[in-house]
């Protein structure tokens, strides 16, 4: 069966380009956690609560050959509100949104077969389901982004 695929340089680029739009601007990118229902490519907040924010690194993470990857940012000391997060908004310094990511318990991810695995994709591993304001937010590891070619 024949499918879709790209060259070495292409799947390379564009995760590059993920990595270099989150390193764009002065200072380190950003995710911050929200409630409610994730916008369609990367749309207007609508309803969401801003329950935590980490501060990446400068730069955020590293590219080699077709995957990027995300360093786990430093913690939040103090959430913001109390809440249950359902995705991140990853923005460089200047708070341009560049991808927002599903957020999960760690645990809960852990339990998947490879099936569901592969089926969630790409998600923030959390070590608490529910944020506390006050309280500290922080991921369980780095974020590996593949080219599917890869």
């Amino acid at each position: 069966m024949a499918y879709f695929t790209t060259s070495t340089a292409v799947g390379a680029s564009w995760v590059q380009k993920l990595i270099t739009d989150l390193d764009a601007g002065s200072g380190p990118a950003t995710f911050k956690f929200y409630t409610g229902t994730q916008p369609a490519a990367l749309g207007a907040l609508s309803g969401n609560t801003l329950l935590a924010t980490t501060t990446c690194a400068d730069p955020c993470g590293s590219v080699t050959g077709r995957s990027a990857t995300i360093t786990a940012p430093s913690a939040d000391s103090a959430a913001d509100a109390d809440g249950t997060p359902t995705f991140a908004r990853g923005a460089d310094s200047d708070g341009n949104a560049v991808c927002d990511i599903p957020v999960m318990l760690a645990a809960t991810y852990d339990a998947l077969s490879a099936d569901a695995k592969a089926l969630a994709g790409i998600v923030i591993k959390l070590n608490i389901a529910t944020f506390v304001a006050g309280g500290p937010v922080s991921w369980t590891e780095n974020i590996v982004i593949t080219d599917p070619n890869g």
